[in-house]
């Protein structure tokens, strides 16, 4: 969508329809200004308007919708381009997500606050101590970041690797309620405007989901 000047009024949406596509031109918020021109006393009057042009195959556009509800088609983009803007968006999302996952986080143990990465090989050696105690192991050694590796109690363990699965759980499971907006929305400056942390409309919220969101409410 773009601010357009005419000479004349315009109407709110004009189709020329080819063999297999239409040319879709939209005018909407009519503004009538005036402008002076450049070194003279005379003004030139013209009509402005939110624009847009679409050019689309018809079977991809229901243009009686296009004709009652020219607004929702301001923002319109190709169906080609959009599916582009999708599949960058839905990439950098998940790139973001598993950045953030990767981060870390901070668990406070017996001793003091410690942090710990959680790339996928610390995920696997974290979850996998907890077949140790399953086994019966009453001391584990493991290491923080930039620590040395030391043995800790089950308890303090145990912290750790709960800490460790609420942050993948949940960063998973936002990122999933993200991906379901980005794939069924169809506003290429809305889906540009999406960024990882972002609050999700509920319609997208999973019933996990909403259940993470709630109980960080309290």
């Amino acid at each position: 969508m773009k601010k357009a000047r005419f000479s004349s009024q315009q109407q709110a949406v004009k189709i020329i329809e080819d063999t297999d596509k239409y040319y879709i031109f939209i005018c909407l918020n009519e503004e009538k200004k005036t402008e002076k021109l450049k070194d003279t006393d005379k003004e030139l009057e013209y009509f402005e308007y939110d624009y847009t042009e679409i050019v689309e195959l018809k079977e991809n556009i229901d243009i009686k919708d296009v004709k009652s509800n020219p607004l929702k088609y301001l923002h319109y983009t190709n169906r080609d381009k959009l599916a582009d803007i999708k599949v960058t968006k839905l990439k950098e999302v998940s790139e973001k997500c598993e950045e953030t996952i990767y981060a870390g986080v901070d668990v406070k143990m017996s001793d003091g606050t410690y942090h710990f990465s959680l790339t996928e090989k610390d995920q696997l050696n974290i979850f996998g101590l907890q077949a140790k105690i399953s086994a019966g192991q009453t001391v584990l050694e493991y290491h923080a970041d930039g620590q040395s590796c030391k043995y800790y109690s089950v308890e303090d363990i145990q912290k750790l690797i709960t800490a460790a699965m609420t942050l993948v759980s949940y960063n998973t499971t936002y990122c999933n309620s993200l991906n379901m907006w980005i794939k069924a929305e169809t506003d290429s400056s809305v889906i540009e405007g999406i960024y990882y942390g972002i609050d999700i409309p509920e319609i997208y919220q999973s019933d996990v989901l909403k259940k993470y969101i709630s109980s960080k409410s309290k």
